[in-house]
């Protein structure tokens, strides 16, 4: 068993005198030590008076600094509830070459008293807030997301509407927050009902309004809390799904807590009991503590200053294989408003080495696997799967065929083409220019060797997606490099050969084919005066001339309109 401070005795020892120069007495807790721990119990000086600490080293030492808890203290800043731990410096601040356990305690406990509420240096510690449920030991992998709102209008008590997606632990969203009359208040900007399909999924909980912030504790505790505010809640309300295999009773605590440095505004904190009923059981079962998140588009959409910005855009790509499917993935990450995939194929367990998502998608149409992950992972985004061959005859008699080509250009604000098929993008370009849409088109090469990212304005005058063909004709644009035509491979149990490359490396050409998309979107709806981006096409080279591996080389040109091209 590695033990620091044995490996490391000319370590040890300058700890020992640092704290003896410090006048900081000091044992070792030897129970401890002999598991392979080193926890020491000091005593030092605070405000004049004896202060009992004890400081927790961790087994990489000096790489990482001690924790100190200080069980007498209770300060009002950066000190976490229930275990006392004092926060006296952050990790990146530690110098494991120079510093010790005396410096940190000598230096940064007055630090820390200056900083609490009135004290000098209140506002030199940083401007972290310290929301309670940040500390909270919450059930593991439960998450409730609970819709942000307005304390300052919450009557004393009422109701919820909870989706739930299981229950031990508890994972859902509340869908509403109601008022004893069962008005509607507050609801989730996440999710809605439509989430929720399955009979039984939608239950019904019961919240009240703390007039304070309620202690730190467990979930019992909260209970007890909750029904301290308003005793009705001692008898559980009962509700269970269709199945009827269990009954679970939910309350959420809702009080004012600092979300802002000195920022007040509406927390929450939900807790279940979940009782089984097959078998029988008089056991009620005991409560849990969840891990509930504040959730709304402004919260979401706060980490990127223009992501908001996106929400005004409506993107449709056509063609989500495996350079397309990373492009609509980043759309919706990056707050895209609304997003049309549109794609004929299904996903072959064996394609999930370069597709987005994996083998459980298999034999699923791939815009339709698409829609049902977005859609589960970023809601901000309202997403349409279309599983459709633009341009294939057979399509033809289709009446519904009419209403599949208005999804490539009503309300759309960018037009993109991830094909990889002639054809199709010469059809989607002279589509896009004539609705007036800007147009990204993209590709990889065989091998994964390198690629292309193009785009055309809206207007007819504009470079466009034929110029770039006839630059290619005549090498302003060079050959895109690319593995011999006879690596291809036909796996089996397929029709067509197909190309080869990963994922890792066909992602450099959806990355960047994402943020041309992104630009172009927030350029047209005025959130940018110009684009970020001069060129109109950017050739990849993952590859040099030999087939050598290199690292990523992306060329940009700016064309003017090709003198050859019959689209001007």
């Amino acid at each position: 068993m590695y033990r620091w401070w044995e490996a490391n005795a000319a370590r040890w020892e300058c700890e020992q005198q640092a704290l003896g120069d410090a006048g900081i007495e000091f044992s070792i807790d030897q129970p401890a030590a002999k598991a392979g721990r080193l926890i020491l119990n000091l005593a030092v000086q605070w405000e004049g008076q004896p202060l009992r600490l004890v400081a927790h080293f961790p087994t990489p030492y000096p790489y990482f600094p001690p924790i100190v808890f200080a069980k007498d203290l209770s300060l009002t800043r950066h000190q976490t509830p229930g275990s006392s731990q004092l926060c006296l410096l952050k990790v990146d601040e530690w110098d494991g070459q120079t510093d010790t356990l005396a410096w940190m305690l000598t230096s940064q406990l007055q630090e820390l008293h200056a900083a609490q509420p009135g004290g000098l240096g209140e506002d030199a510690q940083g401007y972290e807030a310290e929301p309670l449920t940040a500390y909270l030991a919450k059930d593991e992998n439960s998450f409730v997301g609970f819709p942000t709102y307005d304390f300052d209008v919450l009557p004393a008590s009422g109701t919820f509407r909870i989706g739930v997606e299981q229950v031990n632990p508890l994972r859902g969203t509340v869908l509403e927050v109601l008022d004893q009359d069962g008005h509607r208040m507050f609801a989730s900007e996440a999710k809605s009902a439509s989430n929720y399909a399955s009979p039984g999924q939608i239950m019904v909980g019961r919240w009240v309004k703390l007039s304070t912030r309620p202690a730190f504790g467990d979930a019992k505790r909260f209970y007890d809390a909750a029904i301290e505010a308003l005793p009705a809640l001692a008898s559980p309300l009962w509700q269970r799904p269709s199945s009827g295999a269990w009954r679970a009773d939910f309350i959420a605590l809702l009080f004012q807590d600092e979300l802002g440095f000195k920022e007040l505004g509406g927390n929450a904190v939900v807790v279940n009991k979940t009782q089984l009923l097959k078998p029988k059981s008089g056991n009620v079962g005991k409560p849990r503590l969840n891990r509930t998140e504040l959730e709304s588009r402004a919260n979401y959409f706060q980490r990127d200053a223009m992501s908001a910005e996106l929400q005004k855009g409506c993107v449709a790509v056509v063609g989500v294989g495996s350079v397309g499917s990373p492009v609509a993935k980043s759309l919706a990450q990056s707050g895209i408003g609304a997003l049309r995939v549109i794609d004929h194929d299904v996903l072959d367990a064996g394609n999930a080495i370069r597709w987005e998502l994996g083998r459980q998608g298999a034999g699923y149409p791939k815009a339709h696997i698409l829609q049902r992950y977005i859609e589960a992972n970023w809601p901000y985004t309202k997403v349409e799967g279309v599983n459709w061959r633009v341009g294939d005859a057979q399509y033809a008699a289709n009446p519904a065929e009419p209403e599949l080509f208005e999804k490539l250009f009503t309300d759309v604000t960018c037009l993109v083409d991830a094909t990889a098929a002639k054809a199709t993008s010469n059809y989607l370009a002279d589509l896009a220019r004539h609705h007036g849409l800007p147009f990204v088109w993209m590709h990889a090469t065989n091998g994964a060797w390198g690629g292309l990212v193009g785009r055309a304005g809206p207007n007819k005058g504009d470079f466009c997606w034929m110029c770039h063909r006839y630059y290619l004709d005549d090498r302003t644009i060079p050959k895109l490099l690319a593995a011999p035509e006879e690596e291809k491979i036909q796996p089996a149990g397929c029709l067509d050969a197909t190309f080869i490359g990963s994922q890792v490396d066909l992602s450099e050409v959806s990355q960047m084919g994402a943020r041309l998309i992104i630009d172009e979107v927030l350029t047209r709806v005025g959130a940018k005066d110009n684009s970020a981006y001069e060129w109109n096409v950017a050739v990849l080279e993952l590859h040099d001339a030999q087939g050598r591996l290199q690292l990523p080389k992306w060329t940009p040109y700016v064309l003017p309109p090709h003198p050859k091209c019959p689209k001007h």
